[in-house]
């Protein structure tokens, strides 16, 4: 089973709604300030036919449930945080914008060592990231993840072990590694997932009306309005890699822009692995079904 949702947003300042559409509309209202509806439902078709004089712009979500993943060809991937995960202790200080005191743009910044892992405070866990979301992605995944990943001959990834006592210097390097291959063969309770297969191009966002909390030094957003806010790939620009990645996204023009933070999107046959297996930290989204977000692709 999987629906697909539009959420509006008011472009009016502080996002704010003219009260006659929330007192008619008000139980389709989320936390986050947008109307969400059933895409092509008679409430959405009504909300729509009331806009007027309303600028908004919309998001348009597929959500699928877990006996329909087969339906789909990629998903984004979202998993937990943990504040033991610091990424400070592990990247390059003063690397790209990155500074602890500013913690809001990552672009450009390096690893120099290998991410320390508190296997107590992790226990239990598969996948989990650190608690700020970075560029490049970091996501961590237990032996028992690697080991099912590996099985798969999955591709697109490579592993480096994790460090239970201190941040050692990482042994990844610009050489060929065969993919979803353990790179210093370490044998370890945790390992890094590095994400080796990037998008040729990211997604389209449509018509983008405004950037949000922009980088004061490389310009990158943390955020946008436009007339698409989730977006859409071309199918061409998509590779046939289990895990890809991109950080940015275009308009309807073609123009480039750069997103603060790298995402992950995987195929739909890994996905399926994972949640068949039961690893503890893909989130979920939802009450009854819970689902996972397909990516939407223009063939």
């Amino acid at each position: 089973m999987y629906e697909t949702t539009v959420e509006y947003f008011s472009n009016a300042k502080g996002g704010k709604w003219p009260k006659r559409l929330v007192a008619e509309f008000g139980e389709y209202l989320k936390s986050n300030g947008g109307f969400e509806f059933t895409k092509g439902s008679d409430e959405d078709s009504l909300f729509r036919s009331k806009l007027r004089n309303v600028g908004v712009t919309s998001g348009i979500d597929i959500r699928c449930a877990q006996e329909s993943l087969e339906a789909f060809r990629y998903f984004y991937l979202f998993v937990e945080t943990h504040d033991s995960l610091r990424p400070w202790d592990f990247m390059l200080a003063g690397s790209g914008c990155l500074t602890e005191e500013s913690p809001l743009c990552w672009i450009g910044s390096v690893q120099e060592k290998r991410i320390h892992v508190d296997e107590r405070a992790l226990g239990g866990m598969d996948l989990v990231s650190p608690d700020f979301l970075t560029s490049p992605a970091i996501i961590v995944v237990s032996k028992r993840c690697k080991n099912l990943l590996q099985r798969l001959g999955v591709t697109g990834c490579r592993f480096e072990a994790c460090d239970a006592k201190t941040n050692a210097p990482i042994s990844i390097d610009a050489s060929p590694n065969s993919p979803g291959s353990a790179i210093n063969g370490e044998d370890a309770a945790f390992y890094q997932l590095n994400i080796t297969e990037v998008v040729a191009k990211p997604p389209c966002f449509g018509k983008v009306l405004s950037l949000e909390f922009r980088c004061p030094k490389c310009g990158a957003a943390g955020g946008c309005r436009a007339t698409n806010m989730v977006g859409e790939f071309d199918l061409a620009d998509l590779s046939e890699a289990d895990f890809q990645t991109y950080h940015g996204f275009c308009d309807d023009e073609g123009r480039l822009y750069h997103h603060k933070v790298e995402r992950i999107i995987v195929s739909s046959r890994v996905l399926q692995a994972l949640v068949h297996e039961g690893m503890k930290g893909l989130i979920e989204w939802g009450s009854d079904p819970m689902f996972y977000h397909a990516v939407s692709i223009r063939e």
